[in-house]
């Protein structure tokens, strides 16, 4: 990118990030969810990509984990969702994510 920006003349416009603090809500009441994916090496040097999801509650920092030799599908990434529950954490803002899921691809056929 810097050969091109060099050969071209064109000028690195610094855009400053914008943030600000978000108020702390009540307990279970906000998470982050996010997907992923890594590529691991074994032993036989062969490569392997493993593929993530992960919620964080926002204010106990409690996390969870799931991990997947395929990528996430929408069927599977409502399962990630679900499966938050079963590990124990109550939280109403995933209920209403998984509703919205259900909602809007309900009508799209999953393969696989």
């Amino acid at each position: 990118m810097l050969f091109l920006r060099q050969k071209y003349a064109i000028p690195l416009e610094a855009t400053p990030r914008e943030y600000f603090v978000v108020a702390e809500l009540p307990y279970g009441q906000q998470a982050q969810a996010d997907f992923g994916q890594y590529t691991l090496r074994s032993a036989e040097n062969k490569r392997k990509t493993v593929h993530f999801f992960v919620m964080m509650l926002s204010r106990s920092r409690m996390k969870f984990l799931r991990f997947s030799d395929i990528p996430f599908t929408i069927r599977t990434a409502i399962a990630a969702h679900e499966d938050v529950f079963h590990f124990g954490i109550e939280l109403q803002v995933c209920c209403w994510i998984v509703a919205c899921f259900q909602f809007m691809f309900k009508s799209i056929p999953v393969i696989g």
